[in-house]
């Protein structure tokens, strides 16, 4: 067994992987927390599920304390709608255990002293209550920094998980600039200007240009491998760290993944030529709804993904976690010429199950 399921996160990332073999050890990994009313019946129904069949979360992976990654666990707990003693563990960096980690070395760098004092208010209300809320429960007592070369090693039996991001520098940017950061996205909300109008040939000749935002850089990324099957989940992660970081655990080769989670929601500064010339992969999953304050997905971000995998000679299948997104983003002419295919629910409330061992390679 080695599914994920996709729920109705809003602008954000909400997943539940199952893996494991049936009658014997099963997995549940809830990745994630999405926001909206939606995601919190959805997320209760799912979750009363697993423990009605005698299973529990046995990781929830926050990628990173950004609103709609990490807005739906919360209101679980505030609700009570998850009862402690049913979590495995808690995987997030808070502003908290990055302290621990690194508040004697910024000290000691006057230049990020200098540049980025970091006020002792927390300024991110958000993961500050959940974690209290860990503290409080007593869940995850001595949460670490979770980085490259620091790798928790989440203990699932015949499960391969490789972390691919953040890097230590990443975490440490992160840390010496919170409340700099944080005020600067409540405050502000980036909208790109759709670009659903060009053509994918001229949009997949545009120079690429990498994300710069220093909270998603510290996003959570990692690899999961179960019996020969393989996924990518990227977060909101920049494309140079996952890179890099393939390269140094694989090597200078082509990686093949069953199903690739899109870095955030789609954007054209997170899926770069140069990943998609190290990975190999024809299923790739966005999680986004339609028509949201951003305009993601992108068809530049898209666009490289097809035109990577047309020169390849191979079909691309999008998966979404909500109906019509893809409307109006590639023509019927650029759809049948680079073989895109496009799966969603069934309804706008259905959750989208994927099932991995049933994904086609070609």
């Amino acid at each position: 067994m080695f599914k994920i399921k996709t729920l109705s996160a809003h602008d954000g990332d909400c997943f539940i992987i199952k893996i494991g073999r049936e009658k014997e050890i099963i997995y549940n990994i809830l990745v994630d927390g999405g926001r909206g009313r939606q995601i919190i019946s959805q997320l209760k129904s799912e979750i009363e599920t697993i423990i009605q069949n005698g299973e529990k979360l046995d990781y929830i992976i926050l990628t990173h304390t950004d609103c709609d990654h990490i807005w739906g666990i919360l209101e679980l707990f505030k609700k009570k709608l998850i009862e402690p003693k049913r979590i495995g563990e808690v995987v997030f960096n808070s502003r908290e255990t990055l302290s621990k980690e690194f508040s004697d070395i910024i000290e000691k760098d006057e230049n990020l002293l200098i540049k980025n004092r970091i006020s002792n208010k927390i300024s991110y209300s958000q993961q500050e209550s959940l974690y209290r809320y860990l503290m409080d429960e007593r869940i995850n007592q001595n949460m670490t920094a979770i980085c490259i070369g620091k790798e928790p090693q989440l203990v699932l039996e015949n499960v391969n998980f490789k972390l691919l991001s953040p890097s230590y520098e990443s975490l440490k940017k992160l840390y010496s600039q919170w409340d700099k950061e944080f005020r600067k996205r409540n405050n502000k909300i980036s909208k790109f200007k759709s670009d659903y109008s060009e053509s994918v040939e001229s949009l997949r000749k545009r120079a690429f240009i990498e994300d710069t935002s220093v909270v998603n850089g510290s996003s959570i990324s990692f690899s999961l491998e179960f019996s020969g099957k393989k996924i990518l989940m990227l977060a909101d992660s920049h494309p140079s760290v996952i890179t890099n970081s393939l390269i140094d655990i694989y090597g200078e080769r082509e990686i093949y993944f069953d199903l690739v989670k899109v870095s955030h929601h789609g954007s054209k500064f997170n899926t770069s030529d140069r990943l998609l010339k190290t990975i190999n992969c024809t299923n790739y999953l966005i999680s986004t709804s339609p028509k949201n304050s951003h305009n993601f997905p992108t068809k530049e971000g898209l666009s490289r993904i097809v035109f990577s995998n047309y020169e390849k000679g191979k079909e691309t299948n999008f998966f979404f976690n909500y109906k019509n997104v893809y409307c109006d983003i590639f023509t019927n002419e650029e759809i049948e010429f680079y073989k895109i295919n496009f799966i969603e629910p069934n309804t706008n409330n259905e959750i989208l199950e994927i099932d991995i061992w049933k994904l086609i390679e070609n």
